[in-house]
């Protein structure tokens, strides 16, 4: 039994997955692309929105957002959102279409979607494939199970392993937590707590390896499939970046889409209540978070995004590997990422102030509870049981859905992941991982990652507010978010308790919600699109002599967005947008007869450039702006006479010869 909206989905699934198949029908319907196929052959489809009347072959010459859900399959939420979210915008946000393009792709990983609709499957939303996860030259022979029957495969406490129980090396990580038995957490140790329990996922050892629930289903977790900063050593990476049908399929149809200009993920990640890491990079210079030059444009986003959806704590994860990565990082576009939905304690009240960022603000950033289906525990190694280690391991980064950052703390610093522990709720493995007991791994591949200090009170906090909302939900008559535990007497283990919270309870809300939450993504989509970069291009032409005249063109940015972001300058990323002079029998006296434009500020950032050129009087020429894959503008005008407004002579317009840019052009 899964939450109800989850439920709904998946029945759904059940039915036979079709992404397009759930689009409202609205008075101008969006056209289908199809951008490949799965490892299993299934559509990746998108759609694309538009307002009334624009050919698809004009709107892939329009500027374009892409917006993206079903990287991870188990958020069901965001799918459930992209698929609604077109109707919306043609409905009641219908200006920001013009002249806009929005291409929005409800499910990357269909194969995923399809193997959680499967009765008793393990919820990790993994693409398909298989892997020897144990080396024994079986395949996806011994991953978690329903042992129990209830539906759910959710997690196993072991009361008091002794030291070497049967040979499946059960160590003792965690205490029930006195406050409320429901929780587990790690033993507090500087008052004096010793583990009691073995905490690992539901299942067995069905193929009598000494080790339980080690090789479930292969395939690879697409958030960690993309080029950019590949985490090559962790589980669910993938072979090789972009060895999946789907992260390759998408990344071939962005290249060939260079109208694209912002990409918005709806997934179980944040970073835009999470700033990101500005202007650091890694040993190879490639950057963790983004550049400098870019932090303008994401507080401006983050800022009206909270306001729109008064989201003001939100879980994050390292880049690493990601789709958003990649469209940032290699593709030099500006990527914002949004779980859609949060607990409602992490919402703003509606009546306090928004204050937007204030980078270094001290918050606290709690654990989630090992006792979650969605966290931790990865396959256990047959070796003998030693005592806890007097230290515990280091803290291992957030897994995607763990306790959410405070709106105004800076993603972390990527580490490298420790052995064993619980990973946080949104984690993945389902394979059991290679790093400790059981298998829902967190991203990092598994593990509780703690920012600070050791112990339980922190732990629990999280956790506890978990189980105070879904005790409203009970009151609200909704028991499906947590298995309370009960005894079960495992083939191997012998008496165990099974329990925690049910698959997706941390990552979807109720069904109810759904309608408000695609009003707020579409009116956030219809914010980024006002945002856009609005070059506009003027021209004027000067006599200065029998014959001679001085051509003078300005491009003002009129937009928020400047026409090309620092990371992609960097990136040199989209291609450059091009100004020429063209003209019959016109001749370039002086100046570039074509110039390259990298970069114009938002808000007024201008790019002016001259020409000095000789022609017969009457002939007819023009000055051409090229944006890449858009549609270009034209100023015509005539080599008889001077244009443009008296109260701006030449010696306003012009610029050093050069043709740079004022008010930030680069």
């Amino acid at each position: 039994m899964v939450s109800p909206l989850v439920g709904a989905a998946l029945g759904g699934l059940l039915a036979g997955w079709h992404p397009m198949g759930a689009i409202p029908q609205t008075a101008s319907q969006p056209s289908t692309i199809q951008l490949g196929k799965s490892g299993q052959g299934a559509p990746i489809e998108m759609f694309r929105i538009n307002q009334p009347g624009v050919s698809a072959e004009a709107a892939d010459r329009l500027p374009a957002l892409v917006v993206v859900a079903g990287v991870d399959p188990r958020h069901i939420v965001g799918i459930e959102v992209a698929r609604r979210v077109g109707a919306v915008l043609q409905e009641k946000h219908a200006d920001a279409l013009k002249d806009r393009t929005v291409y929005v792709l409800p499910v990357l990983n269909p194969d995923g979607a399809a193997a959680l609709a499967k009765a008793g499957a393990p919820w990790i939303g993994l693409t398909s494939g298989h892997d020897d996860s144990d080396r024994d030259r079986r395949l996806d022979e011994d991953g978690p199970a329903d042992l129990d029957g209830d539906g759910a495969i959710a997690m196993m406490r072991v009361p008091n392993p002794p030291r070497g129980h049967a040979a499946w090396g059960l160590a003792r990580t965690h205490v029930i937590d006195s406050a409320d038995p429901r929780l587990m957490r790690e033993p507090d140790k500087e008052k004096g707590e010793i583990a009691t329990h073995a905490l690992l996922i539901e299942g067995s050892d069905q193929d009598g390896d000494g080790r339980i629930a080690e090789d479930g289903p292969g395939g690879a977790d697409l958030d960690k499939n993309f080029p950019y900063r590949w985490p090559e050593f962790t589980d669910g990476a993938g072979r090789h970046p972009l060895s999946e049908a789907e992260s390759l399929a998408f990344v071939q149809w962005m290249l060939q889409r260079p109208n694209i200009q912002a990409v918005v993920v709806l997934g179980p990640t944040d970073n835009l209540v999470n700033l990101p890491q500005v202007g650091r990079n890694d040993a190879a210079r490639v950057p963790l978070g983004i550049e400098e030059g870019d932090k303008a444009s994401w507080e401006a986003v983050a800022k009206s995004y909270k306001e729109l959806t008064r989201i003001n704590a939100a879980p994050s994860a390292d880049p690493a590997g990601s789709l958003r990565g990649w469209t940032y990082g290699n593709m030099g576009l500006l990527s914002f990422s949004t779980p859609v939905w949060v607990r409602p304690d992490q919402l703003k009240p509606e009546d306090k102030k928004d204050e937007g960022y204030k980078e270094g603000e001290p918050g606290i950033a709690a654990p989630a509870s090992p006792a979650d289906p969605d966290a931790a525990a990865q396959p256990t190694e047959a070796k003998p049981i030693e005592a806890p280690p007097a230290n515990p391991p280091p803290p291992i980064p957030p897994s995607p859905t763990q306790a959410p950052t405070p709106a105004t703390q800076p993603e972390p610093a990527p580490t490298v992941g420790g052995p064993g522990g619980p990973g946080g709720p949104g984690g993945r493995g389902g394979r059991g991982g290679r790093g400790g007991p059981g298998g829902f791994g967190g991203r990092g591949g598994g593990g509780e990652g703690g920012r600070g200090e050791g112990g339980g009170g922190a732990a629990t906090t999280d956790d506890a507010a978990w189980l105070k909302y879904y005790d409203e939900r009970v009151k609200a008559g909704d028991t499906s978010g947590f298995i309370e535990w009960k005894r079960f007497d495992h083939p191997q283990l012998g008496e165990v308790e099974i329990g925690g919270f049910r698959p997706g309870f941390k990552m979807n809300p109720p069904a109810e919600e759904v309608e408000r939450l695609v009003g707020e993504q579409a009116a956030f989509l219809a914010d980024v699109l006002g945002r856009f970069a609005k070059p506009e291009l003027e021209t004027a032409v000067f006599q200065e002599g029998p014959g001679v005249y001085r051509v003078t063109s300005r491009v003002t940015n009129k937009g928020a967005f400047p026409t090309r972001s620092e990371m992609g300058n960097r990136a040199d990323m989209p291609a450059v947008s091009l100004l020429s002079l063209d003209g019959e029998g016109v001749t370039v006296l002086s100046g570039s007869k074509l110039f390259r434009i990298g970069r114009i500020e938002g808000g007024g950032g201008e790019y002016v450039c001259e020409w000095l050129v000789t022609g017969p009087a009457g002939g007819k020429a023009a000055v051409v702006f090229k944006q890449p894959g858009v549609i270009e503008q034209r100023a015509e005008f005539e080599l008889s006479k001077s244009t443009g407004p008296k109260e701006q002579p030449a010696s306003e317009l012009t610029p050093a010869p050069t043709g740079r840019g004022r008010g930030g052009a680069r």
